[in-house]
């Protein structure tokens, strides 16, 4: 049955620490050979470093968004 659709965005659950799904699939985007703790360590690490540089204000997940937001193309 080639040519389904897959249902990955139901599939997809939020982090451990954030319950958020962007950041799961950045994980998943940064994990190499299956590795995913290791993953997970190094973005929470820079999410720990963001909070202690910024002192909390704003959280390290908005910046995180909008660092994202940044990123992603703008097409009309």
């Amino acid at each position: 049955m080639s040519g389904r659709i897959t249902k990955a965005d139901k599939q997809l659950r939020g982090d451990p620490r954030y319950d958020d799904k962007i950041l799961s699939r950045f994980i998943n985007c940064v994990m190499h050979e299956g590795r995913k703790s290791s993953a997970q360590r190094a973005v929470y690490g820079a999410l720990d470093l963001i909070e202690k540089r910024t002192n909390g204000e704003p959280p390290a997940i908005d910046i995180f968004h909008k660092a994202v937001d940044n990123v992603k193309p703008r097409v009309e």
